[in-house]
């Protein structure tokens, strides 16, 4: 696996080649905050996108506050992933609809994932635009932290015995999204994820001597998830567009509860 720093190393130099070629780039940096975790976490993404269509994304994202330090940013800062992002748009006959086949890698520090996608994007008028994207997102876990280790003292025949823990993952990723530009200086977006999952390597959990498979869960012990997101972006300046979006999350896996995950951030065109 690669840790915190190979990735902005990555981030640093991968984007060098693409801003000496033709197009626009844009670079975006983002805080999030949920609720209920009371976690802060940071984002930014480097995106260059030439005239010919293709687009090259790189991105890197870290969370602040170990252990109990809710409710602060920009401390303790870890966690750190990173990922690149490559796609291709397909201009249809009709004019209004775009094609964008993509395929996106993203290392943690404990896994790397791997998402191929196509998306479809249709321009209904000068103040209307909608999209739908169809995802799938193969998560696989680090040898290293795949396997747990039974304690010494265990008194079922099984001390010191490793075994499978956690799991490879797959998930479908459904999203669509409506926006409207109809305000002289502001977009709303509507977008509206569905997601759905399964382990696809075994995994278990180990008690008293018994070994339990594990099952896969996103959502009050579903396999199953959703996401709501509003996005109001700002843009009367030329190049600095802020914005703010408010998302509504799972708290957990087990927990039938939800969350408003904030995000406030910036998209500088250069």
């Amino acid at each position: 696996m690669m840790d915190t720093k190979s990735v902005a190393l990555i981030f640093a130099i991968f984007p060098l080649s693409c801003l000496a070629t033709d197009g626009k780039t844009t670079f975006q940096y983002e805080h999030n905050w949920k609720t209920m975790d009371r976690r802060h976490s940071d984002s930014i993404k480097l995106i260059h996108k030439l005239t010919s269509g293709w687009s090259y994304e790189v991105k890197f994202s870290t969370s602040a506050g170990g252990n109990s330090n809710y409710d602060t940013a920009y401390d303790d800062m870890q966690g750190g992933s990173g990922g690149l992002v490559i796609g291709k748009d397909f201009k249809l006959s009709d004019k209004k609809s775009t094609i964008t086949p993509s395929f996106e890698t993203s290392i943690g520090s404990s896994s790397v994932s791997y998402q191929p996608g196509i998306k479809y994007n249709y321009s209904i008028n000068k103040e209307w635009s909608a999209y739908a994207r169809y995802r799938y997102e193969l998560k696989k876990i680090s040898r290293s932290t795949r396997y747990s280790t039974i304690s010494n003292s265990d008194k079922y025949g099984y001390a010191g015995d490793t075994y499978l823990s956690k799991s490879d993952t797959g998930r479908h990723r459904l999203d669509t999204g409506l926006t409207y530009s109809g305000f002289k200086d502001l977009a709303l977006t509507y977008v509206f994820n569905y997601y759905l999952g399964d382990n696809v390597t075994e995994s278990y959990s180990y008690k008293n001597g018994k070994f339990i498979e594990k099952n896969y869960t996103v959502h009050n012990g579903k396999k199953n998830d959703y996401e709501n997101q509003f996005k109001i972006q700002y843009k009367y300046f030329k190049k600095l567009m802020p914005y703010l979006e408010v998302d509504d999350v799972t708290v957990s896996g087990t927990s039938a509860s939800r969350q408003a995950k904030i995000k406030i951030g910036f998209n500088y065109v250069f």
